[in-house]
């Protein structure tokens, strides 16, 4: 998917409309582009399941506005 957002400016609304945290690329040095980390391993499997779900949807959702 290609955005012109920046990292910070997904992951912020990701968070406020989808309710979806995860954390901008640029906090691990990646500046070119719109990087997101995502963690996920401690959660139990359904919980991971429907975080994955929404953030796909978000993503979607945001970038076919951009």
């Amino acid at each position: 998917m290609q955005t012109q957002l920046n990292s910070f400016e997904l992951v912020e609304r990701l968070i406020r409309e989808h309710k979806v945290a995860v954390i901008p690329g640029t906090t691990f040095g990646m500046e070119q582009g719109c990087y997101l980390r995502v963690a996920y391993g401690a959660l139990q499997p359904d919980t991971v399941a429907e975080g994955m779900g929404r953030l796909v949807q978000g993503l979607r959702a945001i970038v076919t506005k951009s």
